[in-house]
């Protein structure tokens, strides 16, 4: 094969690799809303919050680790806005009172 033909395969191949993928990790049915937590999506689950798909695949996955005597839960989920708000600021007050500055109390 010539030096020309190859990188001419080369190019094309390079352009399948990058290209093509991309439709599978672009998800279109989550609004800006939902991914902070503001949105208002279909939740499934019994002490913890998932999307359908989510639920579903996790299901299937706790079901195949029972097989193998594994026994696996959400130790966390979907949180709304409010919720990780008030997460936040109870983190917050309890830093201050133990003497955290604010900018400290941010970083950590």
């Amino acid at each position: 094969m010539n030096n020309k033909r190859f990188f001419k395969i080369l190019i094309i191949v390079i352009s399948v690799i990058t290209i093509l993928p991309q439709p599978a990790f672009c998800q279109t049915t989550i609004s800006e809303d939902e991914l902070i937590g503001k949105g208002n999506p279909n939740l499934y689950g019994e002490g913890f919050k998932l999307r359908k798909d989510a639920y579903l695949a996790f299901k299937e996955m706790q079901a195949e680790a029972i097989k193998s005597n594994l026994k696996i839960g959400a130790v966390s989920s979907y949180r709304s806005f409010a919720h990780q708000k008030r997460i936040w600021e109870r983190k917050f007050k309890s830093n201050e009172a133990n003497g955290l500055l604010p900018k400290e109390n941010i970083k950590k």
